[in-house]
């Protein structure tokens, strides 16, 4: 409260000081000089703005009173490049700040085989409209437009995602992709909508990843085609590998009939990585080695591989490459 009162005291303070400055003599010359500026000021810009000047716009373009029933589907400006000439006084708005913009009245443009086209002329004439009887259009971009509708309900397609991602080292991409939504709404004439089973994303980079990853993406367009939503978020499920040992069993390959094998040992202990999720569940895959008669070496072990495996172990490594036996004659 004393903070305020300090600074209403020294804001008193100040404008008392530019009281008696302009009380003075110099002060006075001071304000007759500034008076003069302002009053030139004002005779200069009547003056230019009575002349006739040329400036560029970009002017917004709306499509009004399209039918519930109606969908448009092929692409088309939503501004316009124009170059125009008129007094400044007529184009002042639109040098100060206010954005021009035309409307064209759906029903007024129809051609029949769902087609909307606004002609050139008809372009002109919207921009006259909207700058004044006394502007010159001089030029404008795109100069006609052609743009397609149906009246056909839309269609529901699910989406495809499209990426290249990579886990970073002792991480893991585990699971599918989502997206939200799975599905979207495509709308088209008979023969786009037929021809549609699903969209795609654009395709979707990232590389060594440690955490699950979000990324709102567009979906690729499609010629005459319009997709609703035409984005959807897509999750890319990422957690780290951690390591787990067990012990799994040796299997003999290619046993000759009539003789029996026993190996020592029979099951052996492996250390891998898997995702963190899957540390305590139950794993339906088998997970065992194997050993092949065909490798009996004189006076040698058999070596000892992996089989089978789960998909989503990582860096399987054996504690013992290898296995004694015997062999026995039936």
């Amino acid at each position: 409260m004393a903070f305020c009162k300090k600074d209403m005291r020294l804001r008193t303070y100040n404008i008392k000081e530019i009281k008696d400055f302009f009380s003075s003599s110099r002060g006075r010359d001071v304000l007759l000089f500034i008076i003069f500026v302002i009053i030139s000021f004002v005779f200069w810009a009547i003056l230019a703005l009575n002349n006739f000047i040329q400036d560029n716009y970009r002017v917004k373009f709306k499509i009004t009173g399209i039918p519930q029933d109606v969908t448009i589907i092929s692409d088309y400006p939503h501004e316009f490049n124009v170059t125009v000439r008129n007094h400044g006084y007529v184009l002042l708005k639109y040098m100060i700040g206010d954005v021009p913009e035309i409307k064209a009245e759906f029903k007024n443009y129809l051609q029949g085989n769902d087609m909307l086209v606004i002609s050139k002329q008809e372009l002109a004439d919207l921009l006259v409209s909207k700058f004044g009887n006394g502007t010159n259009i001089l030029s404008f971009s795109p100069e006609s437009l052609n743009v397609k509708y149906t009246s056909l309900p839309g269609k529901k397609v699910p989406v495809e995602i499209i990426g290249d991602y990579t886990s970073n080292f002792q991480y893991i991409v585990n699971g599918e992709l989502e997206s939200a939504p799975d599905s979207v709404i495509v709308y088209s004439d008979a023969m786009h909508l037929s021809a549609i089973d699903a969209v795609r994303t654009e395709k979707i980079v990232c590389h060594n990843l440690t955490d699950s990853f979000k990324i709102k993406t567009a979906l690729q367009r499609v010629e005459d085609v319009k997709i609703v939503p035409d984005s959807v978020d897509v999750v890319i499920p990422v957690e780290p590998l951690v390591t787990k040992r067990s012990s799994i069993p040796v299997i003999i390959k290619n046993l000759p009939e009539g003789i029996n094998m026993l190996i020592f040992p029979s099951s052996i202990q492996v250390s891998y990585l898997l995702p963190m999720s899957m540390y305590n569940a139950r794993v339906d895959e088998k997970f065992e080695a194997s050993v092949d008669y065909n490798n009996i070496r004189v006076g040698a072990k058999l070596p000892v591989k992996v089989e089978t495996a789960p998909a989503f172990y990582r860096n399987i490594q054996l504690e013992s490459d290898s296995v004694e036996y015997i062999i026995e004659h039936k």
